[in-house]
């Protein structure tokens, strides 16, 4: 993948159309919508959601609520599918994308990417599992208090800022400020710093290879 459709996965940004690409169960989901069809759409979205990964559910959810069927989901409003870090360097911008299946995309301001699988217990020497776990139970609980973001804004990050997103199950959140002025001990500097040990661990994971 190229860095803009990685970043755009990362989003989870998809179009009708490559959302139905994803699966028929996708398909079905678009087309009862186009259709208010809201007894199926209820009915999808509940059969659909254990088989899928975080970045679909996160799809569903924002469909239903731009559509008007918000409802079917609102209990999952507080969910968070993923957390996207971005940092505006000198040389460009890098992002690391991480998710509750411990999946994730580390993406470096030159556009070389280093992906993210999930893994067994017993390949998981470093303990990445360990952290990731930490990094959601965080989240969960600080995520629904950060502003929403535009989506126009996704891509624009200054020199020296740190903007982490949250998609969540009311949209896409994010704090944003600069690296040096996060304070000690704030929920942000806690997130990042175990943003910063996956990452860490990820690449020395890859050079490993």
């Amino acid at each position: 993948m190229h860095k803009e459709q990685i970043e755009k996965w990362a989003f989870a940004e998809f179009t009708d159309k490559e959302v139905c690409k994803l699966s028929n169960d996708f398909a079905s989901f678009i087309e009862n919508i186009k259709s208010g069809n809201e007894q199926e759409l209820a009915r999808l979205f509940n059969n659909v959601l254990t088989e899928i990964e975080p970045r679909q559910r996160y799809v569903l959810c924002q469909r239903l609520n731009s559509n008007g069927f918000g409802h079917i989901c609102r209990d999952k409003d507080d969910e968070v599918y993923g957390v996207v870090f971005q940092v505006g360097l000198e040389s460009g911008k890098e992002t690391l994308s991480v998710y509750p299946n411990r999946e994730g995309w580390y993406i470096n301001y030159t556009g070389k990417a280093i992906k993210l699988n999930p893994l067994s217990e017993e390949q998981d020497e470093m303990k990445i599992n360990l952290v990731i776990d930490s990094l959601f139970d965080l989240v969960v609980k600080v995520a629904p208090h950060f502003d929403a973001l535009n989506y126009e804004h996704i891509s624009v990050i200054d020199t020296g800022k740190l903007r982490i997103n949250f998609l969540t199950g009311k949209g896409l959140r994010f704090t944003e400020g600069a690296m040096k002025e996060i304070g000690e001990g704030s929920p942000a500097k806690m997130i990042f710093g175990l943003g910063s040990i996956i990452l860490r661990k990820l690449v020395d994971m890859s050079m490993k290879k």
